[in-house]
């Protein structure tokens, strides 16, 4: 698509010490773009120290040449920090914000405006100007984890692919679109946030989905859990809102669903493009699914069934991630990636470390970091992979380590397996940890423990824990380790153990 008649457009950008804020500024600068005002609410000599701290993906040499980079742009265009934020903003022609714009006292203003100069995000440069076949993957949890997977098999496939992800460590690829061919790949991992701006980057404010010029040539939609109800209105409009991806696909493209999930399963008769299964649970008339019997995950289409590995053969990760595993398999597999890549590449996948990785054994006992996790689903995924499904058994022999602000998700569940499966819940003096106290009754408390630090938090369960136990950390809720600690924090008082 054509940029020249944009060039000319007064544009604003917020956030350009973040993820998506800096991308975004990049992209139009490398564009050659000059009217342009950037934003952010932080002091300007802390500009370099806050771009470091929100983009560990990056190299310090790179992070250097950014900063460099920075000093020529300042010729050509405005910068506003700290007492002057979002000065002229109302003379923009168009507003570009990150995903969380929404969360910060400092954007209260931009509430007033947004609905009478257009405003968008990251999603919908993405959208709007890239030629390449994308992938969009969304759902309450596992998001980053399968995007990334889908990423590498499509690599090892020599497969031209891009990949736009929303955790820290993912590097945007906008400055890379006009590279894009029509037979490349953009594998993106598509949040609720950005479901909320998915509309057309031409139209303006009033811009609806179905004016998109451009769909997924494959959705993905994992799962749906109550989760992030303090950011929508109700569940019914957190399942609207994932089901936006969906929506507007043409019928020769393609959607993936969860089988299991029923609210995920029921959009299947609400879209035009061809819907794929998959499940973990149960054999699929047609669908990618783990079959019990034989231990293989399968794809079965009218005319074939093809194997692809079996579950054994998988890393203790991936089998915890089964669901993850499958959808992999079945955007490779309409990706016309041979069967036999799609398993190698399944094997020497590297999974992040924050996903269920073994820390190691100290004193006989297993420490298990599962900090990814920012959902009551995915802590219960985690103690199901550890307790069950072994030759040992494990129950109640496992110790909780877990907190988080609550996103207004349901904790029964999650509460139901502690009280029958764990040994001792630790709990750290959050709104996570106050919701799921009050499902405990007083006399079930007295296995409970609430502390102040991680290393509170590791001292106490090491004096409850008992050779060939468990210790898991695993956040059911956000912010976990901006509070508390990231892996290498808890390493840290671990080696001190």
């Amino acid at each position: 698509m054509d940029l020249k008649k944009f060039k000319q457009k007064n544009i604003h950008i917020i956030g350009i010490s973040g993820l998506e804020g800096w991308a975004i500024l990049d992209f139009f600068l490398t564009q050659g773009f000059r009217n342009i005002t950037a934003h952010d609410f932080i002091r300007k000599a802390e500009f370099q120290r806050d771009f470091i701290k929100n983009h560990p993906g990056i190299s310090l040499k790179e992070t250097k040449e950014i900063i460099s980079k920075l000093s020529i742009y300042r010729k050509r265009i405005k910068f506003f920090f700290e007492k002057n934020y979002l000065k002229d903003i109302d003379k923009a022609d168009f507003i570009f914000a990150p995903q969380s714009w929404f969360l910060y006292k400092e954007n209260r203003y931009l509430f007033k405006i947004k609905n009478k100069i257009p405003f968008f995000g990251i999603i919908n440069i993405y959208f709007a100007l890239a030629s390449a076949k994308i992938i969009g993957v969304t759902g309450s949890y596992g998001k980053t984890t399968t995007s990334r997977l889908i990423y590498h098999i499509f690599k090892t496939s020599n497969k031209n692919t891009f990949y736009g992800g929303n955790d820290k460590k993912a590097v945007q690829c906008l400055s890379k679109i006009p590279r894009m061919g029509k037979n490349d790949f953009l594998i993106l991992e598509i949040s609720h946030r950005q479901l909320m701006s998915y509309k057309n980057l031409l139209l303006g404010p009033k811009s609806k989905p179905s004016s998109l010029t451009k769909t997924p040539f494959i959705a993905v939609i994992l799962n749906i859990s109550k989760n992030h109800l303090d950011e929508v209105e109700s569940f019914k409009k957190y399942k609207e809102l994932k089901k936006r991806i969906l929506l507007f696909q043409k019928p020769k493209e393609f959607s993936i669903l969860n089988y299991d999930d029923l609210s995920v399963r029921k959009f299947a008769n609400q879209i035009k493009s061809k819907a794929i299964f998959f499940s973990k649970k149960r054999m699929l008339k047609e669908g990618v699914f783990f079959d019990k019997k034989s231990k293989y995950l399968k794809i079965k289409t009218k005319k074939k069934v093809i194997n692809i590995i079996k579950k054994e053969e998988l890393s203790f990760q991936a089998q915890s991630h089964l669901e993850d595993v499958l959808v992999a398999i079945a955007v490779s597999f309409l990706a016309k990636i041979k069967p036999k890549i799609i398993e190698k590449a399944i094997q020497s996948f590297s999974w992040p470390k924050n996903c269920l990785e073994h820390l190691g054994d100290i004193k006989g006992i297993k420490y298990y970091n599962n900090l990814a996790s920012t959902t009551p689903e995915s802590t219960e995924m985690a103690i199901k992979a550890l307790l069950f499904g072994k030759k040992k058994d494990y129950k109640k022999k496992l110790i909780l380590i877990t907190g988080g602000e609550d996103k207004k998700s349901n904790y029964k569940k999650l509460s139901t397996l502690v009280k029958k499966n764990v040994k001792y819940l630790i709990l750290f003096q959050d709104s996570v940890s106050k919701k799921i106290i009050k499902l405990f009754s007083k006399k079930e408390r007295k296995l409970i423990k609430r502390v102040v630090s991680p290393k509170e938090a590791i001292k106490i369960a090491e004096d409850k824990s008992r050779e060939g136990e468990i210790i898991l950390i695993s956040p059911s809720g956000a912010f976990f380790q901006s509070k508390y600690g990231n892996r290498k924090k808890f390493l840290k008082i671990l080696s001190n153990s």
